[in-house]
């Protein structure tokens, strides 16, 4: 398979088949950019979300910490409720605290975890257990939880989703911008590739008409119009 495309490959043209490398060579060099642009966007956009979860959590967590140890629903519920319009950076959809025994005492959506029940083993899991940020993608949702502290005992955890369905959707757009740049990048090189290999060939067209003049049996020297100067190359 390989060996067919070498070949047909160089059947085509010398005017063709040097436009095709420099747009291969330009795609190639595009994609290797492209990928270091937008994983350093990526790395910066992942910073951003774990220092603005850092901010968030820590927030809560000053003041949980009582209310948890006292088992108070309703104080837990409020604060929850508060920071909903608090912190605008970033939307958290659900905010759960629970106790020791993974029991739940206040949760921002109480339809989606409700109050006294036991979280789900496949809720946990979806949580680092040292508190770091999980970024998932598929569902377009940040995880973090942090550990509620009182009194220098530990009172229960705060676990945080995050709906990062904006920051995704820039990276996509990013993404697509640098494919239709280099998609146009790409079509200019092998326009301009092509039309500086046929100005190039030239000479040798003019050459290659008068050699097959000349077998035919019509000697003809070639017009000084169309000669080269003597310095160059073709000349």
């Amino acid at each position: 398979m390989r060996g067919r495309i070498a070949a047909a490959f160089s059947s085509l043209p010398l005017a063709v088949r040097m436009p095709l490398f420099v747009v291969a060579l330009t795609i190639s060099v595009a994609v290797v950019i492209s990928n270091v642009a937008l994983k350093r966007f990526a790395d910066v956009q992942e910073e951003q979300l774990r220092q603005v979860a850092r901010v968030y959590l820590g927030g809560l967590s000053a003041g949980l910490g009582p209310h948890v140890l006292r088992r108070d629903v309703w104080e837990a519920y409020d604060l929850l409720d508060r920071a909903r319009a608090l912190y605008t950076d970033i939307a958290a959809t659900s905010a759960v605290v629970a106790l020791l025994d993974d029991t739940v005492l206040a949760s921002s959506d109480p339809l989606v975890h409700s109050v006294g029940e036991r979280l789900r083993r496949e809720f946990l899991l979806s949580f680092a257990a040292d508190g770091t940020l999980v970024i998932d993608e598929g569902d377009a949702r940040a995880r973090s939880l942090r550990i509620l502290r009182e009194g220098g005992n530990i009172a229960g955890t705060l676990y945080a989703e995050f709906d990062i369905s904006r920051q995704l959707k820039v990276r996509r757009d990013i993404f697509w911008a640098l494919v239709g740049v280099n998609a146009l990048v790409a079509i200019l090189a092998a326009a301009v590739g092509y039309g500086l290999m046929r100005r190039m060939l030239v000479p040798l067209d003019v050459l290659g008409a008068h050699l097959a003049r000349a077998r035919a049996g019509g000697i003809a020297p070639i017009p000084e119009s169309e000669m080269k100067p003597p310095g160059t190359e073709f000349g």
